[in-house]
């Protein structure tokens, strides 16, 4: 709804809706909305809808353009996870994140969700309770990300979720006491 609003007063305008329809599990409106120059949601929603041969072929052609220093490994990390060749995955991932100060919560899922997938459970668990203490709460979409198999038994993930559901709870409970539906125009 906000993304709309600023579209009809900007439609150049770019909004990070892409993510949220990602991790509503609405793949094809996260592609459809994802206007950034290396559309990296665009390849994560491919892959979450079973399209990871198209995932990996964008990759590589996104490899072939002129990219950002810090943006090329992370290209060619991704691509390296769709093409099923994780220890690679790994070590450059484990070398991105070494290298980049990630202060941004939603960022520090994405490339904890990316370590976990390649193998690197420790390191992706981290990450991914750096996201949770730092405001990340898509309880739902930790849930069923099947890029953090690797990490579902471990007890730290299960407490992951439950602070992450209890944000979620959090939020709700303090949206419906400001009256967030009618401040925001939702309410009939």
């Amino acid at each position: 709804m906000a993304h709309e609003q600023a579209a009809r007063l900007d439609p150049a305008v770019r909004t990070s809706v892409h993510h949220a329809h990602l991790m509503r599990g609405d793949y094809e409106r996260a592609i459809a909305l994802d206007i950034e120059d290396l559309p990296h949601v665009t390849v994560l929603a491919l892959d979450l809808l079973g399209r990871r041969d198209e995932a990996a072929a964008r990759m590589r052609e996104y490899e072939r353009r002129p990219l950002p220093k810090m943006m090329r490994p992370f290209i060619e990390s991704l691509r390296l996870i769709f093409e099923g060749r994780l220890d690679e995955a790994r070590g450059l991932s484990q070398a991105l994140c070494n290298q980049l100060p990630f202060r941004d919560p939603c960022a520090l899922y994405y490339f904890g969700r990316q370590l976990a997938a390649t193998g690197d459970e420790p390191g992706g668990l981290q990450l991914l309770g750096r996201s949770v203490d730092g405001g990340f709460s898509c309880f739902d979409f930790m849930m069923r990300d099947p890029w953090l198999e690797r990490v579902r038994g471990h007890e730290t993930f299960r407490a992951l979720l439950r602070r992450s559901e209890a944000r979620e709870r959090g939020a709700r409970a303090a949206f419906i006491e400001a009256d967030g539906e009618r401040v925001l125009g939702l309410s009939g």
